[in-house]
């Protein structure tokens, strides 16, 4: 049982970032962004300690006054574009074993999700019990299909567009979902061992809503988060806030 083991919410956000500077501590709708993940998870009914991993002193304030933890702040090498989010995950929790602190399961809550909830968490911890699975990863439908799409050459040809029109009449497609970062759940043990979120096998997928799958990474992306933020508030979920 979950509620028998020990889980850690991980939070990773870094102080740096070139397409949106300063974006884990950006206003979104009158709030510091990396503070609805801190929310989210601090609601959740299976997590035991919520820790932000960062470089950036700035940022362990904010967390720190929305109740999460920030027991050191992340190493330079660890915070550069090229660091992986295994690495900073299996660092984070390197640190907190030699604080004398264990933990069975590891969910990773990228800051740039806001709209994932403390119920999407929960439905998580969930779906890996009913499963008994080793990793959940959060997944949404694809908005275009791959199938109506291909690559344009120098002079703009796509000769795969000849293949659409029969596509289309055929309605043979398949729903694809492709991987929306709101949430990474793992057994510690198999995160350590394999290193990495995505397993070969006891892995299962949880589907969200496109309507709450907004990753940030630009302005518009920035800007899309928070018109769909405050049209969720005032369709009655006060989850978001």
């Amino acid at each position: 049982m979950i509620r028998e083991k020990k889980a850690l919410a991980l939070v990773p956000a870094r102080g740096g970032s070139k397409r949106l500077p300063g974006k884990n501590t950006r206003p979104l709708n009158g709030a510091p962004l990396i503070t609805f993940t801190i929310k989210a998870a601090l609601r959740s009914r299976y997590v035991d300690h919520v820790m932000v991993s960062t470089d950036s002193p700035q940022i362990a304030e904010v967390a720190r006054s929305n109740g999460a933890e920030v027991p050191f702040l992340r190493p330079e090498r660890l915070s550069t574009d090229y660091a992986s989010s295994v690495d900073v995950a299996i660092h984070a929790l390197a640190e907190l074993e030699a604080r004398q602190m264990h933990f069975d399961y590891l969910i990773l809550l990228q800051p740039t999700s806001p709209l994932r909830t403390g119920s999407h968490i929960d439905a998580a911890f969930d779906l890996l019990v009913k499963k008994e699975a080793d990793a959940i990863v959060s997944v949404t439908e694809l908005n275009a299909l791959t199938e109506w799409s291909g690559p344009l050459d120098a002079d703009l040809q796509a000769p795969w567009l000849a293949s659409i029109e029969q596509e289309m009449r055929g309605q043979q497609t398949s729903v694809r979902f492709r991987v929306n970062g709101a949430i990474y759940l793992i057994r510690t043990e198999s995160l350590i061992e394999k290193r990495t979120f995505f397993l070969a096998e006891k892995i299962y997928g949880l589907p969200m809503e496109k309507s709450v799958s907004i990753d940030i990474d630009t302005r518009l992306d920035f800007d899309i988060a928070e018109f769909l933020m405050e049209r969720n508030y005032q369709e009655g979920s006060d989850e978001i806030r």
